[in-house]
């Protein structure tokens, strides 16, 4: 295994000496915003993504306590899926009318996205009763 770790380190690092390359031979006055951009995703992913993600978790990890594992982790897989799906149709949703040629943006995002995380909701709510249906029953604690 200790082959395939330093065969893909190297193959990081020469991807990632391509990407540098190509930036320093076709620099153009344009691309002056990218390290101030880089930098912003940097602070955006560690200062406020990062927190939110184990705040959120938390949260949800004890608002399901009283499932059983398996249906705990439908449920918080659901609540992941959901955010991550808003999240990528955002940007699509808010550029709707804003581009001028029609065909870039061709479709309704918001109604797509609404779509989307309706079958999202149902599959894990089928997900979830399935697991707690399975889930072992403690026995005598019927009184």
């Amino acid at each position: 295994m200790r082959w395939l770790r330093v065969v893909l380190v190297l193959g990081g690092v020469g991807l990632a000496a391509v990407g540098v390359g190509g930036l320093l031979t076709h620099w153009t006055a344009s691309l002056w915003f990218l390290p101030l951009w880089l930098a912003g995703a940097v602070f955006l992913h560690d200062g406020v993504l990062v927190p939110m993600t184990f705040g959120v978790g938390g949260a949800l990890w004890r608002v399901t306590s009283g499932l059983a594992p398996s249906a705990r982790q439908c449920v918080v897989a659901g609540v992941w899926l959901t955010a991550l799906m808003t999240v990528l149709a955002i940007p699509l949703i808010l550029r709707r009318g804003v581009v001028a040629n029609a065909t870039v943006l061709p479709s309704n995002y918001l109604i797509d996205l609404l779509w989307t995380l309706g079958v999202i909701a149902v599959v894990t709510a089928i997900a979830t009763l399935v697991r707690i249906r399975r889930a072992p029953r403690k026995r005598g604690t019927d009184s």
